[in-house]
């Protein structure tokens, strides 16, 4: 996938989300006790960012007019349809979605474990953390969606500050000025000057109350 011309295929993400699948359904099978088969937030993360950047694959094609690439004939995005715009951050939201459904499975079995030292390979299956949802707002901010993209990338930055503080906070889920950024520019990549404004005070007042 992070090869150039009509070599890239848009069909990577998808493979490469099919083989993770496949990985953390032999862990399960293994009743979470095979530390080889564990997927890691790398892995994860990996296929997170071969989605987020698809998009901008895809903007990048339509500037030069280069409709060459395998994605056009296997009907992923064919034509210059915007409407497709913002398949990567979708499909990239989603798998934070799943590492973070999976991060609270792990939690779940190891409540009222007796013994905190014994680890339990579930309990640090997906270390998810305020990268990977830097990852997905700055697709959202960048799929050319406009106000909608924006109200996506606001969400997921509260998502983030809800998970920071239900952790207690933990500094891996601590939202930082990247994020606040992040989702400024979404707004003002909307070209809405009133809301853009309007946004900017308020993530710059929830910066000085984190630092």
């Amino acid at each position: 996938f992070t090869t150039s011309g009509s070599e890239r295929d848009m069909k990577d993400p998808t493979k490469a989300e099919e083989l993770l699948s496949r990985l953390v359904k032999k862990f399960e099978e293994s009743h979470y006790s095979d530390i080889n088969l564990r997927p890691t937030h790398v892995t994860f993360g990996t296929v997170l960012s071969m989605y987020a950047a698809a998009d901008r694959i895809l903007k990048e094609d339509m500037s030069r007019g280069d409709v060459t690439r395998k994605w056009w004939s296997r009907n992923i995005l064919s034509g210059a349809d915007k409407q497709k715009m913002g398949w990567g951050a979708e499909n990239a939201e989603r798998i934070l979605e799943w590492m973070i459904a999976l991060k609270e499975k792990g939690k779940r079995k190891t409540v009222g474990k007796k013994d905190k030292t014994d680890n339990n390979p579930v309990d640090d299956l997906i270390l998810v953390n305020n990268r990977h949802f830097l990852t997905v707002i700055d697709a959202w901010a960048k799929a050319g969606k406009g106000v909608m993209g924006a109200i996506r990338c606001e969400r997921l930055l509260e998502r983030l500050e809800n998970l920071y503080q239900s952790s207690g906070g933990d500094p891996k889920l601590r939202p930082g000025p990247k994020h606040f950024g992040a989702v400024i520019d979404a707004y003002s990549r909307a070209d809405d000057r009133e809301s853009t404004a309007e946004h900017a005070e308020k993530f710059l007042d929830k910066l000085e109350d984190l630092f």
